[in-house]
């Protein structure tokens, strides 16, 4: 293992958690590994201090034309991100660094200035959900794949909103020192080890409590205390204080799904957490969400996530690579 440096570009307008969430991550690894870790450079288009979306002041270290060799330079999303000297810029600096070996990755809405470069066309690539579709028009050469936290795609990676930088982080840095490193860093920082590339930007909750009201503010946290039993529309229209065909039918309207299939996804939803954060068996995990027999529970999961949860766990849970059944 060796020291790697990893390079943030500074801007006025920039979005100062995109900077900041995974400059900490790196820079706590140094706190597990001394001899190691990574070296942090801020960089801007010149030494003057940058304004953040906040107001936040920011000095960089060295301007872009005096960078050291890296091996990653983060491009963070911002406002500032529309200003057309930065944009041409940056397009020259990224193209240049990858070809010399230097791994890219965009926080956010940092994808549009990586984009400008050209290096995400033909390639799959995420940016914050809010932005996905002006991204998409913006840039017509790229897969746009607009619920994902993250895509590492190798050479370059890109990330969602904020929060999912520092995921994307963790990633980088259990590729380069190891599992137990991530885990460490992740426990320190007080977040989770490590949600999935591939998860959703916003879950099944969220997004009902999106769009839920009137009679149906209160149900989610009725389906999810109820989550491992048997939970029937007639039920949740019971308790809507609604008529089962009313209930079905106004439901579907708000949220363009059957009450059905809403808790269906809501169990396996949930069962991705279990697997991702305990050490269950799929019997227990089945069970808790509500599945009465393993096998019915491991074709619903692999049909919605696109692979088996032994997989899953295996390949995102934090405790152990081996999953009894």
């Amino acid at each position: 293992m060796k020291r790697k440096t990893a390079g943030f570009l500074l801007y006025d307008g920039v979005t100062g958690m995109d900077v900041m969430g995974p400059m900490e991550a790196l820079g706590a690894v140094a706190d597990i590994l001394p001899e190691v870790g990574y070296t942090c450079v801020s960089v801007a288009m010149s030494k003057s201090a940058v304004k953040t979306e906040t107001g936040l002041m920011i000095l960089p270290d060295v301007p872009l034309a005096d960078m050291p060799p890296l091996d990653y330079f983060f491009i963070p999303g911002g406002r500032g991100r529309q200003d057309i000297r930065l944009q041409h810029s940056v397009s020259h600096i990224a193209k240049g660094l990858h070809q010399q070996g230097t791994k890219i990755v965009s926080v956010c809405t940092g994808a549009f200035l990586l984009a400008g470069s050209g290096l995400l066309n033909g390639c799959r690539a995420t940016t914050h959900w809010g932005y996905a579709q002006a991204f998409q028009q913006a840039f017509p050469a790229v897969d746009v794949v607009a619920n994902e936290l993250f895509i590492d795609i190798g050479d370059i990676a890109t990330s969602a909103g904020i929060s999912s930088g520092i995921d994307l982080t963790l990633k980088l840095i259990e590729n380069d020192f190891g599992r137990d490193i991530a885990t460490k860093v992740a426990r320190y920082m007080v977040v989770h080890y490590r949600r999935a590339g591939d998860q959703a930007q916003y879950s099944e909750p969220l997004k009902f409590q999106q769009h839920s009201d009137g009679p149906f503010h209160a149900l989610m946290p009725w389906i999810m205390s109820r989550i491992s039993q048997t939970i029937t529309t007639e039920e949740m229209a019971a308790f809507a204080g609604m008529s089962e065909r009313n209930f079905h039918r106004l439901f579907l309207a708000q949220f363009a799904t059957t009450p059905a299939k809403f808790v269906t996804a809501l169990r396996l939803d949930y069962a991705r957490q279990l697997l991702v954060e305990n050490r269950w068996s799929l019997k227990q995990v089945s069970m808790a969400c509500g599945y009465g027999r393993v096998d019915v529970f491991r074709r619903a999961f692999e049909r919605r996530f696109g692979m088996s949860a032994k997989d899953y766990k295996a390949r995102f849970n934090s405790h152990s690579a081996v999953l009894p059944t």
